[in-house]
């Protein structure tokens, strides 16, 4: 069945009613290995690969004539398709978040419309008795197209894909496509999703050959019965002649026959299987289905396949059911990204990303804002991921311009939203892994929402629908408290909840709708913070059945400075004044696809598995998973201080049913333990699974254990009268020389300070440490493109906390037995403000040359800012100190609420590695928890740092330096090392999009004190 056979008059693409034309009703989709033909020719043929292409900014200057076979495009360039023309040099890469590109008076779209024109040849040998359909899985954003001169149809809807009927203008032998794409069309007023714009032939497109009597479509709805154990397995199969019959065989995953029928002409079949194995995201049992098409006197026509696997997806008793078990979602956002291809993956890339997601306890994707690649989903299927399928609809610049529901509740745009809807659900149906269809993101609510919902549900009943547009009217209307339940979805959805509005949500467990956090925890720049108190409400409250992160992947572009550096672009960096920054950064991966520190951090919040230690010290293990039992893991331990190994062994797993908590078998001897030991128990894959290797570790935890009394490492300060009084002072003129045998260390008297410290010669550190509370700005502190936005980091300048600066109030010594002592007082108070911290340092210095340095701070004054950034003491090496050894908390960089993927160890790095590369620059690197830090050079020699839970980070570049950039190749590595060693800092928060940091871990002004000791080693 064609839409719209009406004549082209090459204006369609203003009209938002012209949905397409001669484009033939979407079905299932069919991928290569799917099908066979009898004939033996292959039924797919690729047309992705070279094309020749013109470029205009108007469609007005482009040929009428382009699509005729004789027209001349010798002076043409060469475009690849798939591709972005914006990433091959035709016009530029935009990035906005909400706003459209171009003034809002739908449906007109700017006269200034980019249009690409591409053609190429290819060959087809023809055959009696075959039909041809031309099939593009995505074109961004209008196109028309012409076969050997002819017009073949015009079609709309970026993400979605259009197929024609070639079959009577196809010749045997050579034959020409050519294609005419717009940028804008009316509907790109449903298409403002936060991306970059960008333009083409994004996605494959293929000749599909069938036999002249073929299965036009089929839907495969394999769901369980009432009590969960037997299978339903419904077909509903659409020919295009009735002179065909099926044959039907099911097959299990050990290639044994469990269902078949023959000679099957009606179009709905229903049966009963036995000893089913259900399809879960934990376990990903498929079954297939073998499709016989034969003509009227038996002989096979073609064989299709497709994959099945056994579900049911329900509500029930205000709970989300699969299989008839509450499921949490542990999920991230996905939208489609190469920081050089811009929306194109390959099948290895998006197989890759998958498997990075199962190795980090991600078990669903919402596929955010549009239906993904088709060939996404049979990899969901097979690998085991939950997914939400989003329709092609976002109309977020209509929020602040002419009202969110401006066409959304609009009765004219109805075919626009519906036909988008239809054209997911037809070509994606047959994947169990979709347990939801969305209607879109961001587009305020109104009728049409509701005609797509009654379309869905009346195709598709066996699946659930989302629509976060419609719960944010009412949960915004009732703060958090709604009392009635959503039309057009079958959960509560939102996004950015805090967590005092989700726990208010959690307790409303009489809705008979869960909920579900659509986005959350925005994964932009250094963050997020506050993973872990959203899962604790997760399994706090049955309602609450999880969360999507925003999102998978940073968007960043792949661009050299002209001094051929490489660097991540992003909104602002090409010629647009209009821009959104780098808010288009925002991933759990970078735009290179190298994990960044949240990945791993969301990893450790979503693991399967929790040990917790009761109050006679035995250890509980509650299984996490929502089916399985823990017969796939191993688990063992180990028992090390101060880096050194001094027990480990395995552990033998009980049987544990999901959700239940039985005793760990492992006990361990404290007494003979040093205070201060760590028990870190690992569980690690039994064997190996396409998404990992044996010994893959899925989840870990650490207790610290311990009774034996042990003094701090080199701690303490030498007691010796005779060495400490050998000990020379001397005080000139703006300074104070404290020497010893092998060192020298000098204080400026002017600004009570250390100035520096050398040992035998040689520096050690070059300046400082001084006290310090400010950090380079993180996005969650404060946009770098955005500021005055409200965030935290506004907050801090508007109160002057950046300008902090230092008054010596007061600086004096006294030798004594255990050495010099040098006490200095400053206010240390922000230019212009009234508000400040007395600071007390106090340095005690022996014959060995430990530092050992004592600060207390108390505020004073009013209309002060209320918290700090972070608050400690800075401190410049030179840059031979490149090799740092801690131990504390990492490898990775951690932070007050974002440090559960980190453990307690000794840990190796050089400064370089230190560095976490965020497309933005911003604070980063920091290490909790730390008894001790080492700075060496090569030589082995450098200095220490010996306290109780410290805070340390090292780079190449200053505070200030990072706090301007905008791009790293701004960055100039510096001949000196910055080290902070701190005390506290303030928590990174989700503000960037969404909620600041929790009280808890706010750094507040008030009385601190801490310590720690410097000496060379």
């Amino acid at each position: 069945m064609k839409e719209g056979d009406n004549v082209m008059n090459g204006q369609e693409y203003k009209d938002f009613n012209v949905l397409g034309m001669n484009r033939l009703r979407e079905s299932f989709f069919i991928e290569e290995d799917q099908i066979k033909l009898a004939s033996g020719r292959p039924a797919i043929q690729s047309l992705s690969g070279k094309w020749q292409f013109f470029y205009s900014q108007y469609p007005e200057t482009v040929h009428d004539t382009f699509y005729q076979v004789d027209y001349d495009t010798s002076a043409w360039d060469e475009m690849q398709v798939p591709a972005h023309w914006q990433l091959n040099g035709y016009g530029e890469p935009h990035y906005t978040n909400v706003a459209y590109p171009f003034a809002v008076r739908p449906p007109i779209i700017p006269s200034e419309n980019p249009t690409g024109l591409y053609k190429r040849t290819f060959n087809y040998d023809s055959v009696t008795d075959e039909m041809v359909y031309l099939r593009f899985e995505g074109v961004d954003s209008a196109f028309y197209v012409w076969v050997n001169g002819q017009f073949v149809g015009y079609g709309t809807g970026s993400r979605t894909a259009s197929s024609f009927d070639v079959t009577d203008v196809i010749q045997s032998g050579a034959n020409q496509i050519a294609v005419k794409v717009h940028q804008f069309n009316a509907q790109t007023y449903l298409e403002d999703q936060d991306m970059w714009w960008l333009s083409g032939i994004f996605r494959d497109v293929k000749l599909v050959r069938r036999p002249q009597n073929h299965l036009e479509d089929l839907f495969v709805q394999a769901t369980l019965d009432s009590d969960y154990k037997e299978g339903v397995l419904r077909i509903e199969s659409a020919f295009n002649s009735d002179q065909v019959s099926l044959d039907y065989t099911l097959y299990n995953n050990q290639q044994e026959i469990v269902y078949t029928r023959t000679d099957i002409t009606d179009r709905n079949v229903v049966a009963q299987i036995e000893n089913i194995a259900p399809w879960t995201a934990e376990m990903p049992n498929l079954y297939t289905l073998v499709v016989q098409v034969k003509d009227h006197n038996r002989e096979l026509l073609e064989t299709v396949t497709q994959r099945v696997g056994f579900r049911t997806v329900e509500i029930r008793e205000g709970l989300l059911l699969i299989n008839g078990q509450r499921v949490l979602f542990k999920g991230v956002n996905r939208h489609e990204h190469d920081w050089e291809r811009g929306r194109i993956n390959s099948l290895q890339t998006m197989k890759d990303d998958l498997m990075l997601m199962k190795r980090h306890n991600i078990n669903a994707v919402r596929t955010a804002h549009y239906p993904s690649d088709p060939r996404f989903y049979a990899l969901c299927d097979e690998l085991g991921l939950y997914v939400i399928d989003e329709a092609d609809i976002e109309t977020h610049g209509m929020q602040h311009t002419l009202g969110w529901n401006k066409l959304t509740n609009d009765p004219a745009w109805e075919a626009a939203y519906v036909e988008r809807a239809k054209r997911m659900v037809e070509r994606d149906k047959n994947h169990p892994s979709i347990i939801m269809w969305s209607l879109g993101n961001e587009s305020g609510y109104g009728v049409n929402h509701e005609a797509m919902a009654h379309w869905i549900r009346q195709r598709d009943p066996s699946r659930l629908l989302h629509n976060e547009s419609e719960s944010f009217g009412l949960l915004q209307e009732t703060e958090y408290e709604p009392v009635k339940l959503n039309d057009t979805s079958d959960v509560y959805s939102s996004m950015y909840t805090s967590h005092a509005s989700l726990e208010k949500l959690g307790k409303q467990s009489d809705l008979a709708q869960p909920h579900l956090l659509c986005e959350f925890v925005h994964a932009m720049g250094n963050g997020p913070g506050g993973l872990k108190e959203y899962m604790d409400l997760f399994y706090r409250y049955p309602r609450l059945q999880g969360g999507f992160v925003w999102e998978w992947i940073d968007h960043g572009l792949r661009q050299e400075t002209a001094n051929g550096e490489e660097y991540i672009a992003f909104g602002g960096d090409f010629s647009h004044e209009q821009h959104d920054g780098n808010f288009v950064c925002d991933g759990l991966l970078f735009a290179d696809r190298q994990p960044s520190p949240a990945l791993s951090e969301f990893k450790a919040a979503a693991q399967p598995l929790k040990v917790t230690r009761n109050a006679n010290g035995r250890f509980l293990l509650e299984n996490r998973y929502d089916f399985s039992d823990l017969a796939h893991l191993v688990a063992d331990y180990t028992i090390t201080y101060q880096g050194e190994l001094l027990q480990s062994g395995l552990i033998e797993l009980p049987h544990i049913e999901p959700g239940k908590i039985r005793e760990l078998p492992l006990s361990i001897d404290e007494e003979e333990l040093p205070e201060k030991s760590f028990l870190t128990i690992q569980f690690k894959l039994k064997e190996a699974v396409e998404w990992a290797e044996r010994g893959h570790e899925v989840a870990f935890c650490q207790f610290r254990v311990g009774q034996k009394s042990q003094p701090h490492p080199q701690s303490a300060l030498t007691v010796n009268r005779q060495k400490n009084e050998a000990l020379l002072v001397q005080q000139t003129m703006g300074q104070l020389r404290v020497t010893g045998e092998d060192f020298d260390i000098l204080f400026n008297t002017h600004t009570g300070w250390l100035d520096s410290l050398s040992y035998r010669g040689e520096e050690v550190i070059a300046q400082g440490p001084r006290f310090n509370v400010w950090r380079a700005m993180t996005d969650n502190d404060q946009l770098p493109l955005m500021k005055g936005s409200g965030r935290i980091g506004d907050y801090w300048q508007e109160k002057q906390v950046h300008l902090m600066e230092g008054t010596l109030l007061n600086i004096d010594y006294q030798q004594t037995d255990e050495g010099v002592i040098i006490e200095a007082k400053h206010m240390q108070a922000p230019l212009g403000q009234s508000w400040g911290l007395d600071l007390t340092t106090r340095y005690t210095i022996d014959a060995d040359g430990r530092i050992g340095i004592d600060i207390a701070g108390e505020p004073f004054g009013q209309n002060g800012s209320e918290s700090l950034p972070k608050l400690g003491m800075q401190l410049y090496l030179p840059d031979q100190y490149e090799t740092v050894t801690w131990d504390g908390l990492g490898p990775a960089e951690n932070y007050p609420d974002s440090q559960l993927a980190a453990r307690h160890g000794r840990f190796t790095r050089t400064i370089d590695e230190l560095w976490t590369p965020y497309a933005h620059p911003q604070e980063n690197g920091n290490h909790m928890g730390v008894s001790q830090v080492t700075l060496t050079n090569q030589s082995n020699f450098g200095l220490k740092i010996v306290g109780e839970e410290l805070n340390f980070s090292a780079h190449y570049y200053t505070t200030r330096m990072i706090d301007r950039a905008l791009h790293p190749y701004e960055l100039v590595k510096q001949p000196q090392i910055e080290l902070n060693i701190d005390y506290q800092q303030y928590g990174l928060g989700t503000n960037s999009c969404g909620p600041a940091t929790q009280e808890q871990y706010k750094l507040k002004v008030e009385p601190f004190h801490y310590t720690f000791t410097l000496m060379m080693t």
